[in-house]
């Protein structure tokens, strides 16, 4: 019932190749057995690992100018957006201008960047639009402050004038 390959001495002395395994043949016990001499079955093994490596060899020799060029187009693509977006910001950051916004086309993960940088930067304008109106009114609030304080100031001076005046005359009556 068993069966396997195996390397055995048969009956001339000489070392075989034998493989077996049990028939299934209803109401026979029989099994079938196979052999080869080792030094027969092996004698094509140099020519056919020669063979294989020459293959291999021709493959790599194919494969690996095809994988190098693949590798640079496919870092090329990854990488040529990555810098146009770096320059795009820098732009942005050398110019000081919020106005600027990041042209970017496509559907991957710096679309969204950019999505997200753009809404950044329209954030940026309106806080500092905001800082500038209130700028102006407070602007325009402290020059009526200014104006008030002057109005003040001389209305005291022509009430401390007539005050003196008042008190230079009553000095005179007494």
């Amino acid at each position: 019932g068993q069966k396997g390959i195996s390397i055995i001495k048969d009956y001339r002395n000489v070392d075989v190749l034998s493989a077996f395994a049990p028939l299934d043949i209803k109401g026979v016990n029989w099994a079938i057995l196979s052999e080869i001499d080792v030094a027969e079955a092996m004698q094509n093994k140099k020519k056919m690992q020669t063979s294989i490596w020459q293959v291999m060899s021709v493959i790599i020799l194919i494969l690996l100018p095809l994988t190098l060029t693949a590798s640079f187009f496919v870092a090329r693509g990854i990488s040529n957006p990555i810098n146009n977006f770096i320059s795009q910001v820098n732009r942005v950051a050398d110019e000081k201008d919020l106005t600027t916004r990041i042209d970017y086309n496509g559907k991957d993960e710096l679309f969204s960047l950019a999505t997200s940088f753009n809404q950044l930067m329209q954030g940026l304008q309106e806080v500092f639009h905001s800082v500038e109106e209130l700028a102006a009114t407070l602007l325009l609030s402290t020059n009526k402050m200014i104006v008030n304080i002057g109005e003040t100031t001389d209305q005291t001076l022509q009430q401390s004038n007539s005050a003196d005046s008042a008190a230079v005359a009553t000095n005179q009556l007494l």
